[in-house]
């Protein structure tokens, strides 16, 4: 996603489509996720920052769950009603 504008493009896209919900993909890192919500997404695909390359060479599971964990809670909203 930052390679194509990040947050900021996130914005100029919901300018022009406002009733469209949009997922951030690609490379989204945790301190991103606020920025993001401002923008105005409804939610992310995570990947890569989740299972890193490295963890997974050195058969890290608890880094992998750590990860996840610490990307839940940064991604969760309160509901609304």
């Amino acid at each position: 996603m930052a390679t194509i504008g990040g947050p900021d493009y996130i914005t100029n896209v919901r300018r022009a489509l406002t009733d469209l919900p949009l997922v951030a993909t690609g490379n989204i890192d945790l301190e991103e996720i606020p920025d993001y919500f401002t923008a105005g997404v409804v939610g992310f695909g995570v990947g890569g920052p989740l299972i890193r390359p490295d963890l997974l060479q050195r058969g890290d599971v608890a880094s992998v769950i750590h990860n996840a964990e610490r990307f839940l809670a940064a991604t969760r909203r309160p509901a609304t009603n």
